[in-house]
């Protein structure tokens, strides 16, 4: 992770702490459980427990990080704060008072670890932005309406090899060109943002148009993908347990014949709302260009690649004349975006990959 990424996560995380008021919902539950256990007697204490959890809970699950990128919490994961925010507190507080219902001192000991897990994470954000600001390191962030496509890359897919990650970026630049090609009609190619290291991340700049496209197809594909998803898990462990090749070899067949239909019909309804219309002879040719590039997606979703899209909202625009038409097409366009990343999962895959679905003609 560069330093300009980890300033402008560093502060979004500060900023969602403050506006949450985790720590001090945390500390008021603190409170009530010692009150709890040194006065057994009285009654008021367990409901004051009960309504400070559900303060919590409601806070928690308004939290402006529950908005975070699959790829913003793999960043977070590796500074030590995948349970710090938002709605990923609540099962690890629910786990401690189910573990705990009689035994309240443990879940003392263990709230109070959460809460001071969580004081020093912020502190040390804090310092990290007072360090940044004072050397005056900027923060990556979007401006308004500015589009970035999140693309995180397993080391194991790649063999951790130069080659292969080389090859790979290649192809990466084949799948997502058709998608600028639908709407602008041109290919000019996608900008790096940023590459960080620790599974391979690529952040690239497009334009919402194009990446309204690309998460709508992401968000549908993901969906065939987990719809396949126990029968996959099924077909992996019959692998493990040695059973018999063909039955294997069946069972993957069927998956992928399957996942070659949802894939035509997602093509189809891709076409039908995005495709900006040109010679009737390149309608063809992009409709086998975008298909493939939904098997690709495919496929690296099994190898467990994510792609996401991240937008910066626009302000308000108050006014519908006629000079502000295309800033009320913006907005629209990036409410959609926000509502379809909303969708968009990241499904972390185990042993060797399902899907072979073609990505060329050649393939075929």
């Amino acid at each position: 992770m560069n330093t300009e990424r980890l300033h402008v996560i560093a502060m979004a995380v500060v900023d969602d702490l403050k506006k949450t008021g985790v720590e001090s919902l945390l500390n008021n539950l603190n409170n009530a459980l010692q009150n709890q256990i040194t006065q057994p007697q009285q009654s008021q204490y367990p409901q004051q427990v009960a309504s400070n959890l559900e303060t919590l809970y409601e806070k928690l699950n308004t939290a402006s990080s529950n908005e975070f990128s699959p790829a913003w919490h793999l960043l977070l994961e590796e500074l030590g704060g995948k349970y710090t925010i938002g709605n990923k507190l609540i099962p690890v507080l629910k786990n401690i008072f189910e573990r705990n219902q009689i035994t309240t001192t443990i879940a003392l000991k263990e709230i109070k670890e959460i809460y001071s897990s969580i004081n020093n994470f912020r502190t040390a954000l804090e310092k990290i932005i007072s360090g940044f600001q004072a050397l005056n390191i900027g923060k990556e962030d979007l401006t308004q309406g500015e589009c970035e496509i999140e693309i995180l890359i397993p080391r194991k897919a790649v063999d951790n090899n130069l080659y292969s990650l080389g090859e790979e970026l290649q192809d990466l630049e084949n799948i997502f060109k058709v998608f600028e090609e639908i709407i602008t009609k041109t290919c000019s190619g996608y900008k790096v943002r940023t590459i960080s290291s620790t599974d391979f991340m690529i952040f690239l700049c497009t334009i919402p148009p194009v990446a309204l496209v690309i998460a709508t197809a992401m968000e549908r594909v993901l969906a065939a993908y987990k719809n396949l998803l126990e029968i996959i898990e099924i077909q992996k462990r019959l692998s493990n347990l040695n059973t018999n090749k063909k039955i294997i070899s069946d069972l993957k067949n069927d998956i992928n014949t399957h996942m070659k239909s949802e894939i035509k019909k997602i093509t189809e309804d891709i076409m039908k709302e995005y495709y900006i219309k040109q010679t009737p002879n390149r309608y063809n040719e992009l409709v086998t260009a975008l298909n493939n590039a939904l098997n690709a997606m495919a496929n690296r979703i099994d190898r467990g690649f994510h792609i996401d899209v991240r937008v910066m909202p626009v302000k308000e625009i108050e006014s519908s004349s006629t000079e502000n038409i295309k800033d009320l097409e913006l907005k629209e366009q990036i409410i959609k975006i926000q509502s379809v990343t909303k969708n968009l999962q990241y499904i972390k895959t185990d042993g060797d990959p399902v899907l072979l679905l073609p990505e060329s003609e050649t393939e075929k």
